[in-house]
């Protein structure tokens, strides 16, 4: 007999697809269930015999399929997330510090890349954990700064996490809605178009508090950030004796990368005897369910090629990593808001779920139990989003054949990190305002597809922030 309570996932990246690497060091993962197994493909012996009874019953072929789900936790299943998209995370600069002074930050090399104007996050180190500075300026072994404490031998890293411009440097714009430098380079210091970016909140923030909110970049310059996404009340702000600092962090898109994993499962039996089986070549697909009241929760469709039989013996040189832990999103406290069509939404919306598939596909061959290989088609996402009958501007929608957006951020109950969702064209194309009854509110349940963005160039993308304030 065995419990589910005293069961294990782990995977690991594969370098040659459907080949588990050498002594493997798994990832485990929190997972709330996972269907994932081996489907067996049978057909029984149709010949004829003259006492009526079937001679045997061969197996054809193996399918690994099914799912793994699980709750959102930061930093929890980045990896599932790159390769369900087929994207790579693109990430701010970071690097293993190794000392600091009281103004500079010593690395073995790559400190170039932090410039000035860049704002950095310390980490790991006793002295230094989670100080936040301005590069002043940088060589390749060291990153000049201010008001650290000094450390020598430690290891501990640094990150970019935005930058912050000098009293009165970055504006805001109305018309159309901007950001503006006299002393930085947006270019240089790494902005591009699609990217979100927060405005800080307090002394770093506008004085117009509607702008120190979320932002999409439409377009960059040296000198100016266009913006397509702004919030209610945003206005033209001059950052008068204001330092202001933009916030940014890593991003991934849907794009043609392909991953696959060696998915381990752990089963512990009443005997206290562990048993493994490897799921071999496992690519996924990629949904979220938002919903009133409840927990966000990701749901991962794998398709592999084959795996191994349950076994006492684990795979040899095989380690455990731990699982990452703490906090879990929910769609009540961690979800402050959601645009469409790049606008706050202000009817309370019940429900947001968004699915993404890469259409795959398993290929049989002789020779092969399993699939020989697996194919891929295209990527794509659909979702239904339900909301109160507020006005009638999505239904219309429907009708109208209108495009529009949907975004939102998922933070941290310290709204110090977090994630991004955003979906920057869709159509709606079913669902109505139907009347259900007496003693009933009017919930139009409203099916979209989204599409590749005309100037972005992606249909999802998702964001990931270590440091926000």
């Amino acid at each position: 007999m065995a419990d589910a309570n005293r069961t294990s996932l782990r995977y690991i990246q594969e370098v040659t697809n459907g080949v588990t690497p050498a002594n493997p060091a798994f990832q485990a993962i929190g997972f709330t269930s996972s269907s994932m197994t081996l489907n067996v493909d049978t057909e029984a012996d149709d010949t004829i015999v003259p006492d009526r009874q079937v001679l045997d019953v061969p197996v054809l072929g193996f399918e690994v399929s099914g799912d793994v789900s699980a709750r959102l936790r930061f930093s929890a299943l980045d990896d599932f997330f790159q390769a369900s998209l087929g994207g790579t995370w693109a990430n701010t600069p970071r690097l293993t510090y190794t000392a600091t002074s009281a103004t500079a930050i010593t690395v073995a090399s790559g400190g170039a890349a932090f410039l000035a104007g860049h704002l950095i996050r310390l980490t790991g180190s006793p002295l230094n954990n989670g100080a936040v500075r301005r590069v002043v300026s940088s060589t390749a072994t060291a990153i000049t700064t201010t008001s650290l404490t000094v450390e020598s031998a430690v290891s501990g890293q640094v990150r970019v996490v935005g930058i912050e411009g000098a009293s009165a440097d970055i504006a805001a714009l109305a018309s159309p809605p901007r950001l503006t430098t006299i002393a930085l380079n947006f270019v240089n210091l790494g902005f591009v178009a699609g990217q979100w970016i927060k405005i800080a909140e307090g002394a770093n923030g506008f004085a117009t508090l509607a702008n120190n909110t979320w932002v999409r970049i439409a377009s960059v310059s040296a000198t100016t950030l266009t913006l397509d996404s702004t919030p209610t009340g945003w206005t033209a702000d001059a950052g008068t004796g204001r330092t202001i600092r933009i916030l940014t962090g890593d991003y991934v898109r849907n794009g043609i990368v392909r991953r696959s994993f060696s998915v381990e499962r752990e089963v512990v039996r009443a005997d206290e005897v562990s048993t493994y089986r490897v799921f071999r070549g496992v690519e996924f697909d990629l949904s979220f369910d938002l919903a009133a009241r409840s927990n966000v929760q990701v749901a991962f469709e794998a398709m592999g090629l084959n795996a191994a039989n349950y076994s006492t013996t684990r795979t040899t040189g095989a380690t455990t990593l731990a699982a990452v832990e703490g906090e879990i999103y929910n769609a009540s406290s961690n979800i402050g808001q959601i645009r469409i069509n790049n606008a706050d939404f202000l009817t309370a919306i019940t429900s947001l779920s968004i699915e993404m598939t890469n259409n795959m596909r398993g290929r049989e061959a002789i020779a092969n139990t399993g699939y020989a290989s697996l194919g891929q088609g295209r990527f794509e996402l659909t979702g239904t989003l339900e909301a109160y009958f507020g006005d009638a501007s999505l239904v219309n929608a429907i009708q109208n054949n209108t495009p529009l957006s949907i975004s939102a951020p998922m933070l941290a109950n310290d709204k110090a990190s977090g994630y991004h969702l955003d979906i920057p064209r869709v159509k709606f194309t079913e669902g109505g305002d139907e009347v259900s009854g007496v003693d009933s509110d009017i919930i139009p349940s409203l099916g979209f597809q989204g599409l590749k963005h005309p100037t972005l160039g992606y249909t999802f993308q998702l964001s990931r922030y270590s440091y926000l304030e």
